[in-house]
């Protein structure tokens, strides 16, 4: 009689679990569990790295990632996808008042890196907006909008870290050098002009430490498009596919815009990602 009164205790416990999707060790209950996160667009009119200066539409929305597959086949996401559904309806104010952006579910897939170590995987998924959104000027175009950004299982983010790690060093070394050069306290005193054949062998030296200043940059931007710039700052979640979080980098909000022959890609904007269940812990 014990045990027939304890085995109700165990199914329930067993039941429940699941719907804890989060561990506090950077894994999920279920891998097949749905998660939710948040997203927020940023569509701004100038799109540009630099150029944020014209108007902006931001956008927050709450999603349900699911794992069961997507009832629709997008070529430019890819097969496979599974389902993505809003959980609200996002809203912005305008001198008119607060307006409410029609949004419908889409689909997401996430494609894999070739030779991992690291390397980012890519997440790309769609959300369809029938009416679009304008706020004043920056404009989210009625239709299917694409988010796209790199992303790291957390095995794959550690690995990722130590790889960059080396570019970040070399980068920050190269531009202390040029700095100590430059510094009016402990500089190259040569630089003062008192000489004038000290002085240009002086410059000749600053030169040389600009161009391997420049070398290490350019090395680091390149790394980063491929690896995480800053692994610890990432937002990371349960999403579905493995019982491991995913961290996910800012992303880029593109649609496809027609031309004569065919289609292209046009920027709309920018967009970042967080953990719902994660945000909430952080909150109480």
């Amino acid at each position: 009689q014990r045990t027939m009164r304890f085995l109700p205790v165990v199914l329930i416990v067993l039941i429940v679990s699941p719907t804890l999707a989060l561990s506090g060790s950077g894994t999920a209950a279920s891998p097949w569990a749905p998660a939710q996160w948040q997203i927020t667009l940023d569509v701004g009119s100038n799109t540009a790295e630099g150029e944020r200066d014209g108007p902006r539409l931001v956008l927050p929305l709450d999603l349900m990632v699911e794992s069961e597959s997507s009832s629709e086949r997008d070529d430019f996401v890819g097969s496979g996808t599974s389902a993505l559904r809003p959980l609200s309806l996002p809203t912005f104010v305008t001198t008119a008042g607060e307006q409410t952006v029609e949004v419908e579910g889409g689909g997401w897939r996430i494609e894999l890196p070739p030779g991992g170590k690291g390397r980012a995987s890519t997440l790309r998924f769609w959300l369809d907006f029938p009416n679009g959104a304008d706020r004043n000027g920056a404009t989210l175009p009625p239709g299917r909008s694409y988010f796209i950004a790199p992303c790291w299982r957390l095995n794959e983010l550690e690995l990722g870290r130590k790889t960059m790690a080396p570019f970040i060093a070399e980068a920050e070394e190269a531009q202390r050098r040029l700095d100590d050069v430059l510094s009016h306290e402990t500089g190259d005193r040569r630089l003062d002009g008192t000489d004038v054949i000290d002085t240009v062998l002086a410059y000749g030296d600053m030169a040389k430490l600009v161009a391997d200043r420049d070398e290490k940059r350019r090395r680091r931007k390149e790394a980063e498009q491929y690896l995480p710039s800053d692994a610890n700052s990432l937002p990371q979640g349960h999403w579905p596919g493995t019982e491991e979080w995913l961290a996910i980098g800012k992303g880029s909000v593109v649609c496809k815009k027609r031309k004569l022959f065919g289609e292209e890609l046009c920027l709309l904007g920018k967009f970042s990602a967080v953990s719902l269940a994660l945000q909430s812990e952080k909150e109480r």
